[in-house]
């Protein structure tokens, strides 16, 4: 086992490896991302604020993503590739953390965090946030929403304002990207009540945190209601 552990530990880094190494040398630009990312690159600083604001009103963040890669970007496909690669990365990487830390919770090692994750990186469903650069970037909000959940499970834990603060912060960031975690927060509680459900002080933190999250959802939605162009 102690010699398998390795194995389980790399298959994931293998895996994004093989589906992605290529990929800058190799793919180009689909559907809406000329209108993300080539026009806009073409934009003089101040034109591409004022289209980042107008056209991502109810999503700024998102929009202060695509105006980051369009200002910093060179115009070459393959480093656009690379980048939209990076979030899948790092989406993945995250979400190993959140599953390995359930894992510890639950006292199981079963290297279910490693096949998940390798699993998530190689199926199918990937192609429309890996292969399409424009929705690869969407994946900022599953990466906020991943950061909320390691904040969350840490306060819950260790009780630390800091956690809560961070834990809040990155929801309200996810939201404000992209819709869809809406009530994730939801199902994220309930896991953690029953894991928790012996220490009421562990519950009375995950009731703040539900508290905070609700709160954060309703001012999101009236927000977005708001502001759609």
């Amino acid at each position: 086992e102690n010699e398998l552990k390795y194995i389980y530990y790399i298959i994931p880094l293998i895996t994004f490896s093989i589906l992605h190494a290529y990929r800058p040398f190799y793919l180009g630009l689909i559907h809406d991302d000329w209108s993300i990312f080539v026009i806009p690159n073409q934009m003089t600083p101040k034109e591409l604020l004022e289209y980042s604001i107008s056209q991502f009103s109810d999503r700024p963040g998102i929009g202060l993503a695509y105006y980051t890669i369009c200002f910093l970007w060179n115009g070459s496909i393959p480093i656009l590739v690379f980048i939209t690669s990076t979030f899948v990365a790092i989406s993945a990487i995250l979400l190993y953390l959140v599953l390995r830390k359930i894992e510890i919770l639950l006292g199981n090692r079963s290297f279910s965090a490693e096949i998940a994750t390798t699993t998530w990186i190689a199926f199918p469903w990937s192609l429309g946030y890996s292969v399409w650069n424009s929705g690869a970037v969407t994946l900022l909000c599953l990466i906020l929403f991943l950061a909320h959940i390691l904040m969350t499970f840490n306060y819950v834990e260790a009780g630390k304002k800091w956690y809560l603060t961070a834990s809040i912060a990155f929801l309200c960031s996810s939201f404000l990207t992209y819709e869809a975690f809406y009530l994730g927060f939801i199902p994220v509680s309930a896991l953690l009540i029953i894991l928790y459900k012996q220490n009421r002080k562990n519950i009375e933190r995950i009731l703040i945190t539900l508290t905070s999250s609700t709160l954060i959802q309703i001012s999101v939605i009236v927000l977005s209601l708001q502001s759609t162009p």
